[in-house]
């Protein structure tokens, strides 16, 4: 019997033997080039995993003098397409990435036994030269479950089932009487039934004889992550296109409730050619269902390629492409949305129809407010002018473009929260982008999203804030934005179990982006819930190691669980530059607990720093340096100045001061409602989530510990 070393590799109808370096399908050797079948068999060791092409040179030539090594790799690839029956446009098996190399996309079946080892059908009397038989074991694997849309001619990946069948072989013909035969064929066909019903969990469908689980309760869409699609242009000035094509899917398919949709940030986590397996993103994501694909501008044209996998069949349940002219781009996207919304739409069991909303833009407007949004993606600060630029013109061109309107107040919150001009700088922009966001597109998610945190950020309407947070929410399930400054309005009015469900719900469609996770830590460290917010920090810190904001709120975590050398070591680490006014006040805060008050005077009292967006841990600075009347000015400082948001007046170092009547008239100044302004005071959450533990209460220069109140249940946060 023939010892395979490598084995067999099946995927479709073909079969490469390995060892002996031949590429059959159905049984039937075809004829491959050595160069071709190495690169083939370079993909088959690592599916799913982009082969650089210079790791296909070291490979393939790097014992030979080859001078024009592109137009060879090329033209093996050619080749090897053509033997499998793909194509670089719609590819099935080989898809090229970028211009960097090649990739495996098929799904491969259970490994082969060598060829020259028995074969299943022999055991059933039939030789393999009689053809049938091999060429239905090649494809049971893709057999579709009954009632999904592979059982459906729309839009499913060919198969090679379609080629002339029973062809019989050259020799070994056997002579069989009719009754024979037909006796074969009808044991063959049970065989076949109950592999297929085994492998796709319907056996109990066939036993009882009813009809399949209807697609979606079980086996249908619940969750789906709209991965980052590929530039294949080579040209990194298109990045814009192949996101914006992600993002357009992903608020699309929001609508599609009660569909789960992660959030972009997440699944732009997984961007590039080194991506773990489906079943590893799927888990890391919390979904059944990945979507994923290409884009190529060539010339005047625009190619977009998409597949969907379900992960747990591991099965490309639908695959399409779509072309278009660069001038008519609006009709293209139009056209990709429509048709991916209606494949995960048939696919759900419960979906609740949402309103479709077709892009209505000029072509060269949305071309510029696609650049808008890619770049406010980016996430830094120096990127929102450009962006704000770019859905500018973007208005230029056409001033219906709701969507630029939106973000532009977006980018002018950010650059008010986190910027360094005065805290309400851009109000006035802010809040006429929302204006006329909200009159063009009164079913724009993003813009009812902006007027909440302009309602709440800028006026303290918290009636009218929560209003427009759940609205947008209402909108699109998955807008992690929504979710988040909802959470940070509503610990501020004391609700703190409902600050931490939106918390949770923001990490839930955004699971692998840092910022949900410390979002997520604030609440739960407002709430006193020490450990559980920990755990949150590091794990933000596990996906972004850098972040900055992590490390400073982890190091306010252990100076208020007293743990003091674990939080000077982050603190040392914090004070190289850039050292932010947040940084130094914390910095102050931690020399003040401990002792040292001359360098806490020192540090908080700098004339060359602003802490104006940090008034709140200023004033808690000099409460514990013995100055309450100091600290208890500054508060009332930043609430008439509207410096100060309720959210930030929750953290434990300030519990010192809460009692006091002044505290109360300082908050009071925040239109909040009596139910609220109670809650900041007396924490009622805090009553015996962590009973028998300490908490540290920080006083003139010395630390006396008290009996913690605890914390119950939900969280705050704080910025």
């Amino acid at each position: 019997m023939h010892t395979a070393a490598r084995g067999c590799r099946r995927f479709g109808s073909f079969e490469v033997d390995l060892d002996a370096g031949e590429l059959r399908k159905r049984g039937r050797a075809i004829r491959l080039q050595e160069k071709p079948l190495r690169i083939l068999a370079a993909l088959l060791e690592r599916p799913g995993e982009m082969l650089s092409r210079q790791e296909l040179q070291d490979r393939l030539w790097a014992d030979q003098t080859f001078v024009d090594f592109d137009h060879g790799l090329n033209n093996a690839v050619n080749k090897l397409r053509t033997a499998l029956g793909d194509s670089a446009g719609a590819p099935r098996y080989i898809e090229t990435v970028g211009r960097r190399g090649y990739r495996f996309i098929g799904s491969l079946l259970e490994e082969a036994a060598p060829h020259s080892e028995a074969r299943p059908e022999l055991l059933l009397g039939v030789s393999e030269a009689d053809g049938g038989v091999s060429e239905h074991a090649a494809v049971v694997d893709h057999l579709p479950l009954p009632g999904s849309a592979a059982s459906h001619s729309e839009h499913v990946p060919p198969t090679d089932s379609d080629e002339p069948r029973g062809v019989a072989g050259p020799t070994h013909r056997r002579m069989f009487s009719a009754g024979t035969v037909a006796g074969a064929a009808a044991l063959l066909a049970l065989v076949l039934l109950t592999i297929t019903a085994l492998k796709w969990g319907v056996w109990d469908w066939v036993k009882a004889g009813t009809a399949a689980t209807p697609v979606g309760a079980t086996s249908g869409v619940r969750g789906v992550a709209v991965l980052p699609l590929a530039n294949l242009t080579g040209d990194h000035d298109q990045d814009f296109m192949a996101s914006a094509v992600t993002d357009l899917l992903t608020t699309e398919l929001a609508k599609l409730a009660p569909l789960k949709v992660i959030s972009r940030t997440s699944a732009m986590s997984f961007e590039g050619p080194e991506r773990p397996p489906a079943e590893e993103m799927a888990r890391q994501l919390g979904v059944d269902t990945l979507i994923d694909g290409s884009v190529n501008r060539n010339g005047g044209r625009i190619h977009i390629n998409l597949r969907m996998v379900n992960v747990p069949t591991d099965r490309h349940v639908w695959a399409q492409s779509f072309d278009g002219s660069v001038d008519d781009v609006v009709a293209l996207h139009n056209q990709v949305a429509e048709a991916v919304r209606s494949q995960v739409a048939r696919r759900m069991s419960d979906v609740i129809p949402g309103a479709a909303s077709p892009v209505t833009m000029n072509s060269k407007s949305y071309e510029l407010y696609l650049k808008g949004s890619f770049e406010v993606n980016q996430g830094g600060l120096p990127s929102l002018d450009v962006a704000i630029d770019y859905f500018k013109q973007a208005l230029a061109i056409d001033g219906t473009v709701a969507p630029a309107y939106a973000g532009i107040a977006f980018a002018r919150m950010r650059q008010d929260v986190f910027g360094d001009r005065r805290q309400y700088y851009y109000q006035a922009e802010v809040k006429d982008a929302v204006a006329r966001a909200l009159a063009l597109d009164p079913n724009l998610a993003d813009a009812h999203a902006a007027a909440g945190f302009a309602r709440r950020f800028y006026d303290w309407d918290w009636a009218g804030a929560e209003a427009e947070f759940q609205r947008a929410i209402s909108l699109n399930p998955s807008l992690a934005i929504a979710h988040t400054e909802y959470q940070f309005m509503l610990v501020g009015l004391g609700r703190v179990d409902d600050s931490l469900r939106e918390a949770r719900r923001a990490t839930e469609v955004d699971p692998r982006a840092a910022l949900s996770w410390v979002n997520e830590g604030q609440a739960l460290f407002a709430a006193r819930r020490y450990p559980e917010a920990e755990r949150a920090y590091l794990q933000a810190l596990q996906f972004k190691p850098d972040l900055r904001m992590a490390r400073i709120l982890l190091a306010r975590l252990r100076l208020a669980q007293d743990r003091m050398a674990e939080a000077h070591e982050l603190l040392r680490g914090l004070r190289r530059p850039p050292v932010t006014p947040l940084i130094l006040a914390l910095l102050a805060y931690g020399e003040a607990i401990s002792g040292n008050g001359a360098e806490a005077r020192r540090i908080i009292n700098d004339p060359n720093v602003s802490f104006q967006k940090d008034l709140a841990m200023a004033a808690a600075v000099h409460a514990v340096l013995g100055d309450r009347q100091r600290a208890f000015e500054i508060l009332q400082r930043g609430v008439e100045q509207h410096l100060i948001e309720p959210n930030m007046v929750l953290g434990p170092e300030l519990d010192v001061l809460r009692r006091d009547p002044q505290f109360a008239q300082a908050i009071s100044l925040m239109r909040l409602p009596t139910s609220a302004v109670d809650a900041l005071i007396a924490l009622p959450w805090a009553s015996s989530h962590a009973r028998g533990s300490q908490t540290v209460d920080h006083t003139t220069e010395s630390r006396r510990v008290r009996p913690r109140s605890g914390s119950d249940s939900e969280g705050r946060t704080a910025r």
